[in-house]
């Protein structure tokens, strides 16, 4: 697998998918395949990775066409629902995945399942001890779930820039919004445009997390990624000091997806 080194200038979480992997899907043997179909709105099927990916397909058009679909309800329900369905098993990751990121220099690895500038589905996978560093998500929402394994994970809503005497080190300040521990069962995360928008994970054990977001980061469309470092500002640590910091040095692998399909847009 190669590796895809981590840029403001680039897309997902910084980094560009310009590895893309054999995309050929080799037929399954001995496995009945069932499609999901969408009926009176709601999504019928027995594999949760599928279903969810139906919902998608209904919805794409939606998404492609207003940036804050993600927040309607009629959208963000339902994807919240069947993103909790989904499992491990059903994106066809395991923990052997995470745990042979360990042995390499590069503990992070980052499975696509599907992007383009409306909408981005992937899989990251974390050997125990990595990090993916503090980040934001413009204007943007994330649907996530925790697959296996343990991750802490910090996230933080932002109130203001920071006043011009500290433009030296651009950012922002913000209040601290969540610090939890994701897993050992598989648990869902939110990011929504303002609130908890910027966080962080620490891999505690080896992990795995999958996620949707709508729109994608696009620099071209004012939505890039920027990293930031935090430092408390009061003793109580309520409040954060948060300066734009280069993501130099954070690199993910490319992993090949081997999950059903995820047809949106032009490729359904």
């Amino acid at each position: 697998a190669g590796a895809v080194e981590a840029s403001v200038a680039e897309s997902h979480l910084g980094f560009e998918a310009s590895w893309r992997g054999d995309r050929r899907r080799k037929k399954s043997r001995g496995l009945a395949r069932t499609e999901p179909v969408l009926e009176h709105g709601l999504i019928t099927g027995t594999c949760p990775a599928r279903a969810l990916f139906a919902f998608l397909r209904a919805e794409y058009q939606s998404l492609a066409a207003d940036s804050a679909h993600g927040g309607c309800p009629s959208f963000a329900d339902k994807a919240r629902a069947l993103v909790g369905q989904v499992d491990a098993s059903s994106l066809r990751v395991t923990p052997a995945d995470a745990a042979q990121l360990r042995a390499t220099n590069i503990p992070v690895g980052y499975m696509e399942v599907f992007s383009d500038p409306v909408l981005t589905v992937s899989i990251f996978l974390l050997g125990k001890g990595a990090r993916v560093p503090l980040h934001d998500h413009p204007g943007m929402f994330v649907f996530g779930r925790a697959l296996f394994g343990q991750a802490r994970l910090v996230s933080y809503t932002p109130e203001e820039a920071l006043p011009a005497e500290d433009s030296k080190a651009s950012g922002l300040w913000a209040s601290r919004h969540q610090d939890e521990v994701l897993g050992p069962e598989p648990m869902s995360f939110e990011v929504q445009p303002r609130t908890g928008n910027i966080h962080e994970l620490f891999a505690l054990e080896d992990f795995a997390f999958f996620d949707v977001t709508t729109p994608s980061y696009d620099n071209a469309d004012d939505r890039p990624c920027t990293y930031y470092g935090a430092s408390p500002d009061d003793p109580a640590g309520c409040r954060y000091k948060l300066t734009k910091v280069s993501p130099d040095g954070f690199l993910a692998q490319g992993i090949m997806y081997r999950g059903p399909r995820c047809r949106l847009g032009t490729s359904a």
